[in-house]
């Protein structure tokens, strides 16, 4: 402590030697030196003392924080487990109680939060830091779920051989320390590695453990876990449902509602594979009672709505209903776009809002302690000693709060720029997902078509390719301009004929002619346009071409006071009069009136020199909440 205090005068004096130094031969300044000297070194005092405070570590602060998080965890809430979570590290980090034993449970809970949001970098980082720190205290069985958090992420993101790294060290600690209630949430782990990686039969004899020693030790997650495994890997139907149903009680119990109610899906999709369709009906109602219980305007609300008509559309087609299965495929898509871009606005700010009060009282409370030290130096101080202190930094204190408040307002302007940022590449990155996902199922298309089986299905397949890509495009396009609002239709429609040129079963070529500049729509508008036109398209192709012609195409759209009109013609031999009197409900003519009536348009079709299809719409009005 000696040695501390006088290397800290001594870099005092180089600080500040302009304003105490004093010639050598004149002592009458010699006091005030001394005076400035104690006056500082009462204030390390001080400091060194509020420093040694922050190492204690407040468990109970934290602790109504931490039952927060853990319900938000085993209900498989991520943004509020995330939130909740980040706000708790935030509170570890202005403490300094980083190295406390008892708060790095809290850290282990962050590294999840994080990979539940996908940010497997940021988890292994924490969990590397966390494995280093647990070894450092000889706290093993933390050290222990480290290991096998890490392992989870490796396994996450591909990595097998460092999952298996780290699974063996956790399971040395365990053998080792005998670290019992660790074994459960060991054996899950270990049955999910072998499930993926290695060998099924011991994944099976893993998971049936983990369900075991989960009620052996009362390890909830280890139950459910194991359960949900042994539902994956049974080879037998019914014993893959009796899993399932085991771990859907335990989410019901636990409140997870939306855990429930995906693996209640999970065996309507089984059913509906094995054809029994009258079990997945009965299945599938069952569901609706846990949707029902889960908390609305949520994406994980929305995203459940999804899965269920989706199955719902499946068991339709199954018998024939193609209407009915159109209807819940429809709703499908609605509710898919609805969980890929809401966002509980309400609930994060009351969030923000519960954190920073919290912050504000913890803040209060740590500047009244300060104050308590200060006062107790300024009574063992003179008054004399106060005035010269004060006088010396009175200026200087106004400067630093300047300085701070500069700092203050540079840092909030680079975090709005931040969060602008980070916005639009979330969008950029929805729209690359939207178009990467109908990508693979144009690939999977493909993949269909070529089965020699399936070549009478062929012209199907293409139709349904075709519509496809004009959805495709229009997300490809909003994520390579950036522009998430509105679609430039003269590029659109280029990028379309474009993709109908390069169509393999094409065997000529055809022109075409487009007249859209400045026309720029929003998405809802665009999306109905680029299905007809690919309709419209397609029969160009198919039934348009003349011997000894070549095929043009023309499109134009146009902007006639507030309304739009566009215009499609091709030079074929036009629309034979029967069936444009009879006017058949064939799919495709079904399509066009269906995306006409939902632009709320009007349109005609007629032969003019070829066909000529004909339409006037005004744009459709979103909604900017």
């Amino acid at each position: 402590m000696g040695e501390f205090l006088n290397k800290s005068v001594l870099s005092i004096k180089e600080k500040y030697s302009p304003a105490l130094s004093v010639p050598e031969n004149n002592f009458q300044f010699s006091g005030n030196v001394r005076i400035g000297i104690l006056i500082v070194l009462s204030l390390i005092f001080l400091n060194f003392t509020l420093h040694l405070k922050g190492l204690d570590c407040d468990d109970n602060v934290l602790q109504p924080l931490a039952l927060k998080i853990k319900e938000h965890q085993l209900k498989h809430e991520t943004i509020k487990f995330l939130t909740l979570s980040d706000s708790a590290m935030q509170i570890i980090k202005s403490k300094g109680w980083q190295d406390c034993p008892n708060l790095l449970w809290i850290v282990l809970d962050h590294g999840e939060a994080l990979e539940l949001n996908m940010r497997h970098d940021d988890a292994l980082i924490l969990y590397h830091e966390l494995i280093l720190k647990s070894e450092k205290i000889i706290k093993w069985n933390l050290m222990a779920f480290a290991h096998i958090a890490a392992a989870r992420c490796y396994e996450a993101i591909g990595r097998s051989s460092e999952c298996l790294y780290h699974l063996n060290i956790s399971r040395t600690l365990i053998e080792t320390h005998q670290l019992d209630t660790v074994l459960a949430t060991f054996s899950y782990r270990f049955s999910s590695y072998h499930r993926l990686y290695d060998n099924k039969d011991t994944a099976f004899k893993y998971a049936a453990q983990s369900v075991h020693l989960g009620h052996l030790y009362q390890v909830n997650r280890a139950v459910f876990d194991g359960h949900l495994l042994l539902g994956i890997l049974s080879k037998n139907l019914d014993s893959s449902i009796l899993h399932f149903k085991k771990a859907i009680d335990i989410f019901s119990l636990n409140g997870d509602f939306h855990g429930a109610a995906s693996q209640n899906l999970n065996i309507v999709s089984k059913l509906i594979q094995e054809g029994r369709h009258d079990e997945a009906e009965k299945e599938i109602q069952i569901s609706l009672a846990y949707i029902d219980k889960i908390e609305k305007e949520t994406k994980n609300y929305f995203y459940i709505l999804q899965r269920w008509h989706h199955l719902k559309s499946m068991l339709f087609e199954k018998r024939k209903s193609i209407d009915s299965a159109y209807y819940h495929l429809l709703k499908a898509n609605e509710f898919h776009k609805q969980s890929e871009w809401y966002i509980d606005q309400e609930k994060i700010t009351e969030n923000s809002i519960d954190f920073a009060v919290f912050k504000e009282k913890e803040k209060s409370r740590y500047l009244e302690n300060i104050s308590g030290f200060m006062k107790w130096g300024i009574f063992i101080l003179t008054a004399g000693i106060i005035l010269i202190w004060f006088l010396y930094n009175s200026n200087r204190k106004k400067h630093k709060e300047i300085i701070k408040q500069n700092r203050l307002i540079q840092h909030q302007n680079i975090s709005l720029e931040q969060a602008v940022q980070k916005q639009s590449l979330l969008l950029s990155e929805v729209h690359h997902r939207i178009k990467n996902s109908l990508q693979l199922v144009l690939s999977l298309l493909r993949i269909k078509d070529n089965d020699p089986l399936s070549h009478q299905l062929t012209p199907y397949l293409n139709e349904i390719s075709s519509k496809l890509k004009s959805i495709s495009l229009i997300h490809e396009q909003l994520y390579n301009t950036g522009e998430f609002e509105k679609i430039e239709m003269q590029k659109y429609f280029e990028n379309l004929l474009t993709q109908f040129n390069l169509l393999p079963d094409v065997e000529l070529t055809f022109e075409y002619s487009i007249k859209a500049e400045g026309i720029f729509l929003n998405v809802e508008t665009a999306m109905p346009i680029g299905i007809i036109c690919s309709e419209l398209i397609g029969n160009s192709i198919k039934y348009a071409r003349i011997p000894g012609n070549k095929l043009c195409i023309n499109i134009k759209l146009k902007m006639i006071e507030n309304r739009f009109e566009l215009i499609y013609e091709d030079n074929g031999p036009g629309i034979p009069k029967d069936i444009m009197d009879k006017n058949p409900a064939t799919v495709g003519l079904m399509l066009i009136k269906n995306m006409v009536r939902q632009l709320q348009a009007e349109s005609s079709t007629s032969n003019h020199y070829g066909a000529h299809f004909h339409m006037n719409f005004v744009e459709k009005i979103i909604s900017k909440v």
